[in-house]
């Protein structure tokens, strides 16, 4: 939101415990009788899609997935990825795989057909030879 509105996302308090859709990897906590129905990370993602993954196949099988105001986390999000093209080369492929692995595929070729569009204008006008490599992933991913 930073670079659009030229302002930081400043993230709500939480005031009381809700159902939401998931918690981000850093914050998940979870008894070990749920991880042993659901499995541990999915390997076949690599980095900001495994949580969501593991989130889904938890409700999938009839568990809540809540914040709760008590603890106090401080994640310092980003620290793992160098530039953004970079960091979309390391993720785009395991939220492609995400996408495939639950059926979503509407979601999956409106996301690949909206990102050919947007790195094909950012090769265009930067000639950037990182965004003709995220071709490849848009159409293997």
């Amino acid at each position: 939101s930073k670079f659009i509105f030229k302002k930081k996302y400043e993230p709500k308090e939480v005031k009381k415990e809700r159902e939401i859709g998931f918690v981000t990897g850093a914050d998940l906590f979870m008894r070990k009788s749920a991880l042993d129905k659901s499995g541990l990370f999915d390997e076949n993602i690599f980095m900001y899609s495994e949580d969501v993954d593991l989130c889904k196949r938890l409700s999938d099988l009839g568990f809540k997935i809540t914040v709760i105001p008590e603890p106090r986390i401080i994640h310092l999000e980003g620290v793992s990825r160098t530039t953004l093209i970079k960091s979309k080369m390391k993720v785009l492929p395991g939220k492609y795989y995400y996408l495939r692995k639950h059926k979503m595929y509407v979601t999956l070729y409106t996301m690949k057909i909206s990102y050919l569009i947007l790195h094909a204008f950012c090769y265009l006008f930067t000639l950037n030879s990182e965004h003709k490599d995220l071709f490849k992933i848009h159409f293997n991913g």
